[in-house]
């Protein structure tokens, strides 16, 4: 979700549509930076930083962090799922039909 809501840049300032892409492009080393490293990264201010992480609905950019992380982990563990699924509809079919068959 907050993937997709970097994606999306809705209603993103020039500065936060900057960021969202250097995170998008970067996110190897992104949860790793400190707010100030990402800011220099992205050629924009730490203020600009902690404006886009609550723009997406956290409190600052900590939580962003966090979440990026989880989000990341998820996607990662999903990933072998979805080359033998073509899509999350297939997938919960595939789930279904296995819990029909076994009730």
């Amino acid at each position: 979700m907050l993937l997709e809501k970097l994606k999306d840049e809705i209603k993103f300032t020039n500065n936060e549509k900057e960021t969202a892409r250097y995170i998008l492009e970067n996110l190897d080393k992104v949860p790793g930076m400190s707010s100030a490293e990402l800011a220099r990264a992205a050629f924009t201010s730490k203020a600009a930083v902690v404006r886009l992480s609550q723009k997406l609905g956290l409190t600052g950019y900590q939580e962003f962090r966090l979440k990026l992380v989880e989000e990341i982990n998820q996607k990662n563990r999903l990933s072998p799922l979805q080359g033998k699924c073509p899509s999350a509809t297939a997938l919960s079919m595939w789930i279904r039909t296995m819990w029909e068959t076994e009730h």
